[in-house]
């Protein structure tokens, strides 16, 4: 266990806290005092002590330190072999002050864990050629996919360590310095996150060397965490088995506390890409949102946006509000969102020239607008009777994220609190008693619940009962009036 004392590690219990000190050094010369005069006295402990502290303890210390040695010195160089009454009464007094001074104002200062790991955090810069090792001299056996503005390839560390590592894509001069800026500003974005459960885990960064190097800018290399079952988009587009409703469910949970993760941070980032492609599965079939080549950092949500960042994004994802780049603003990321929605409960391309309309939103919306919900659901896996009020739940959250007005689409936090709220990802587990229960009410008043049956309200009964709503001393309570 170690201490910082003033941003010096020592050992516990190997130096006392500064009160003790000084009241320790204080004690001892007290009993030097009788055998010296006040004066070298004062010149003795205006040496130990405030040296002592000013390079131990305390920066602003020395300050002091000089102020109170130059006092001592003035006295105690004085010649007169007694030091007058008004000296010996003075020079005590200087002392005490010191002393209660030291002891009060400059007490141990711990730093802030969090602040100093915040301030100790930096990008890990691995050597290139382990890089161009780990893959292979980025063979296209080890490519695991293209982006807009970079290839990102499978890489094998030490102790077998799998890890995805990103360069960008080479091309004429001019499109090879635009994906070189992109994934540099990719690394300042992932590099200015903390950690998420939702966001892909960044790793670090290199540069290569002058014998890799063949161009007068130096490329830029990106490890993150590798991802092993693919995207969002395959599992739904490309894998013959489509995904049960409750993963569906699920994966837009994390999706939306990513996004969430992203807009109330500081500094909040804008992704500007949201879509099924940069949805990536880890180890455990956890989402995670990935690609922040086009992200934007901004301070605070009510900062002015940069009037340089000129509008991007990918066709049938993109805001069609956001037009100019005074339009930047955190609906634009809520709209791509609300795509990426219909694409997980539909199992329909964002832009499809096949079907008319080609755009999902130009597809689903008048669906949803007139009740006709099932039609807009995939139509390969039948859809569970306890997920219907979710998936319902989803389609209109859908349909207000890719409103026409950026004033009706909710807040990123709106969404994720209705889904905690509506959202069901499994089935309730429901007791047995519950079936033994609702057949002992229809046996002892059979009139009124089937009456209640024939009523509009009697699927929500069904359903209340069936989630386990219905407690038992609800149910006692109407088996015992009758």
């Amino acid at each position: 266990m170690k201490e910082e004392w003033w941003g010096t590690k020592r050992p516990t219990g190997s130096h006392p806290s500064s009160e003790a000190f000084l009241l320790t050094r204080t004690a001892q010369l007290l009993l030097f005092s009788n055998f010296l005069s006040i004066s070298y006295y004062l010149f003795l402990s205006s040496i130990i002590l405030p040296l002592y502290f000013s390079f131990s303890c305390h920066p602003k210390l020395p300050l002091f330190s000089a102020f109170y040695i130059t006092f001592s010195f003035t006295f105690s160089n004085s010649r007169k072999p007694p030091l007058s009454p008004s000296t010996n009464q003075l020079e005590p007094v200087v002392l005490v002050f010191f002393l209660c001074f030291t002891s009060v104002s400059f007490k141990p200062r711990k730093y802030s864990l969090t602040k100093r790991k915040e301030q100790e955090k930096s990008m890990v810069e691995f050597d290139y050629k382990e890089l161009v090792k780990a893959t292979g001299s980025f063979s296209p056996s080890r490519l695991l996919g293209k982006g807009s503005h970079g290839s990102v390839y499978k890489g094998t560390l030490e102790e077998n360590k799998l890890v995805a590592i990103k360069k960008s894509s080479v091309g004429s001069d001019h499109v090879s310095i635009d994906n070189s800026k992109k994934l540099e500003n990719e690394i300042c974005v992932l590099s200015s996150l903390g950690e998420s459960p939702y966001v892909i885990n960044f790793l670090g960064t290199t540069h290569d060397d002058d014998h890799y190097s063949t161009c007068k800018e130096k490329n830029r290399l990106l490890v993150m965490e590798y991802m092993p079952y693919g995207s969002l988009h395959d599992l739904l587009h490309v894998d013959a088995t489509p995904p049960s409703w409750p993963k569906r469910v699920e994966i837009a949970i994390q999706i939306a506390r990513a996004i969430q993760f992203l807009h109330e941070g500081k500094p909040l980032v804008i992704h500007r890409d949201i879509k099924s492609a940069n949805v990536l599965f880890d180890l455990n079939w956890k989402a995670k949102l990935a690609d922040f080549g086009l992200a934007v950092l901004r301070v605070d949500s009510s900062s002015s946006p940069d009037h340089e960042t000129q509008p991007a994004g990918t066709i049938g994802y993109l805001d069609p509000c956001y037009t100019t780049p005074s339009k930047l603003s955190t609906k634009n990321d809520v709209f791509s969102y609300g795509v990426v929605l219909l694409e997980i409960v539909s199992c329909q391309k964002a832009i499809d020239v096949s079907r008319l309309p080609a755009s999902i939103v130009d597809w689903a919306v008048p669906l949803i607008e007139k009740q006709r919900l099932m039609e807009v659901c995939d139509a390969r896996i039948a859809l569970p009777t306890f997920m219907e009020g979710t998936i319902k739940h989803l389609l209109y959250v859908a349909s207000r994220c890719v409103s026409c007005k950026e004033e009706n689409r909710p807040s990123i936090s709106e969404i994720v609190m209705g889904m905690d709220k509506n959202c069901l990802v499994g089935r309730v587990k429901i007791p047995s008693w519950t079936s033994l229960m609702r057949s002992v009410m229809l046996m002892r008043s059979p009139r009124k619940f089937l009456k209640q049956w024939q009523e509009e309200k009697c699927d929500d009964l069904h359903s209340n009962i069936s989630k386990g709503k219905v407690y038992l001393w609800e149910i006692l309570a109407n088996i015992t009036q009758n």
